[in-house]
């Protein structure tokens, strides 16, 4: 194991809680003069508000949403190097993540997809949600919203130019590298479906848990570009977008651990976090101590680092 990933062995996040759709309202989006990215922005979340009961629901899926917008993304240039037009909402259960991504209105060129394993769980959430906001929507918006649903086993569903960007959320460490492991005729069907970003949000995760998240990333040729943290009530969320190594300038090859990018900006929610955890760092870096002699180095670092809190 890299002695760098043990660096942030800090994580340990619970299962989401479950949205249900709530009386809808009519749909009213802001007029003033504002940058495309807070215009897609305000309409994720005016769709969120009305199909979700707890505001938490959007603080939790807005990091998401957010990282799905960096302006380099949706760049409408030939000689651009990234140009996302479509995403996938993997394990999409009510699909409001991916509505959320719709609503934006920066994917209706390749427009959006939400799969999930299970039919029943399509038909009586996300579909059924979807089919409570389109009228509301298209009142307001004057266009259909751009996504649709599909029984899948993960990408095996997907064909080319369907999943440029790939979120999953609300899923274990072990689920999601399963998920983005998986080959066909001997190379990774993320090669096969030429997909540019990844977001993940994983749920309940230990430290060794994003340890391994990250770990498996680097080891599938992807490079950690962004991290945002939210705490909703008691819980952390972490959410990571990923590119593949060759794409990241100066860093291609870098391995980089959980929280690194957060800790390059002091994000205050990652600082209130390590304090909340300092046990759990403790704990996994002893732990891990004992059977890798080597990484003696990464324990005085992580130690001098907890006692600056």
């Amino acid at each position: 194991m890299n002695p760098k990933l043990l660096h942030a062995a800090f994580l340990t996040f619970s299962s989401p809680p479950l949205c249900c759709r709530r009386s809808l309202l009519p749909l009213r989006f802001s007029t003033s003069l504002r940058s495309p990215n807070e215009e897609a922005l305000d309409k994720a979340k005016n769709a969120m508000t009305q199909l979700a009961t707890r505001p938490s629901s959007w603080k939790r899926f807005q990091d998401l949403v957010e990282l799905a917008l960096e302006p380099e993304m949706h760049v409408d240039n030939a000689s651009a190097k990234s140009t996302i037009r479509s995403a996938v909402d993997v394990g999409t259960d009510h699909g409001l993540l991916a509505i959320c991504l719709a609503a934006t209105g920066l994917f209706s060129k390749g427009g959006v997809i939400g799969s999930d394993v299970s039919e029943q769980a399509l038909q009586s959430g996300a579909i059924r949600t979807l089919k409570n906001l389109q009228t509301y929507w298209q009142k307001a918006d004057k266009n259909p919203l751009p996504v649709s649903f599909c029984v899948g086993n993960g990408l095996q569903s997907l064909e080319p130019g369907q999943a440029d960007l790939i979120c999953i959320a609300g899923m274990g460490v072990n689920t999601i590298l399963e998920i983005l492991s998986v080959k066909t005729g001997g190379n990774l069907l993320l090669d096969r479906l030429k997909t540019q970003r990844i977001l993940l949000q994983p749920t309940s995760s230990r430290p060794r848990h994003l340890l391994a998240l990250y770990s498996g990333m680097e080891e599938l040729g992807w490079h950690v570009r962004d991290e945002r943290m939210q705490k909703v009530g008691p819980r952390w969320y972490l959410s990571s977008s990923w590119e593949p190594h060759c794409v990241a300038d100066g860093e291609a090859g870098v391995a980089l651990w959980p929280g690194s990018k957060l800790a390059t900006v002091s994000d205050a929610v990652f600082q209130s976090y390590l304090q909340h955890h300092c046990q759990w760092l403790r704990h996994d870096l002893q732990k891990t101590a004992i059977s890798a002699a080597n990484d003696h180095c990464a324990t005085v670092v992580v130690e001098g680092e907890l006692a600056n809190l």
